[in-house]
């Protein structure tokens, strides 16, 4: 893809270099390759016109993944306000239950667990707007974890396995991104228990 992006580049054919940007990116990105991904996401991005607001809501949410991954939160904040506004623009509410989660996200990086709770529950309602069960085991989850961060354990329990149950129906229980949830949600639970000294649930 990399290669196909430079020849498209190179010969000034931007919509296939832009296509291929994308997936030189996105390859780069799971190799964990950072700042490759995150050149070829941005030059993707600049090659995106500015009312093509779904291409760039899903482009901005790669290089954002990427920015937490590096920890550059001033980037990575950035791409998360424009990830927020994009979704509103779109109005579109798994967009925007997504942009939630990934402002949650951030915001436990940065150590805002108020804010992550208000982010959790933004989207939550959102996810269920859209019918998006995945993304509302999501929001539940990152409830929980903040509230396990602020010491409420009974509290963080009962969010974290509404969480888990959510994400273990089974429907959705072989999709990549449901199993996650539920992985990170027993893991957090596994936590929680041990705090509240119940080490066999733990």
């Amino acid at each position: 893809y990399a290669q196909l992006a430079y020849h498209f580049g190179a010969s000034q054919h931007r919509g296939q270099e832009r296509h291929y940007a994308r997936l030189a990116g996105e390859q780069a990105s799971v190799r964990f390759a950072n700042a490759e991904a995150v050149s070829y996401l941005t030059r993707a991005l600049e090659l995106t016109p500015a009312d093509a607001a779904a291409d760039r809501f899903d482009l901005l949410l790669s290089r954002e993944r990427v920015y937490d991954l590096q920890g550059r939160r001033d980037l990575q904040r950035q791409d998360v306000e424009e990830l927020e506004a994009l979704a509103a623009q779109l109005a579109d509410a798994a967009r925007q239950s997504e942009a939630a989660l990934r402002r949650a996200s951030f915001l436990d990086a940065t150590v805002d667990y108020g804010g992550v709770v208000a982010a959790a529950q933004g989207a939550i309602a959102q996810a269920q707007a859209a019918g998006d069960l995945v993304r509302e085991a999501g929001g539940w989850r990152w409830w929980g974890q903040a509230l396990w961060q602020q010491a409420n354990y009974a509290a963080a329990r009962e969010k974290l396995e509404h969480a888990r149950a959510l994400a273990a129906q089974s429907h959705l229980a072989q999709a990549p991104r449901a199993r996650q949830t539920e992985v990170e949600s027993l893991r957090s639970l596994g936590m929680v228990c041990s705090e509240q000294g119940d080490y066999a649930e733990a």
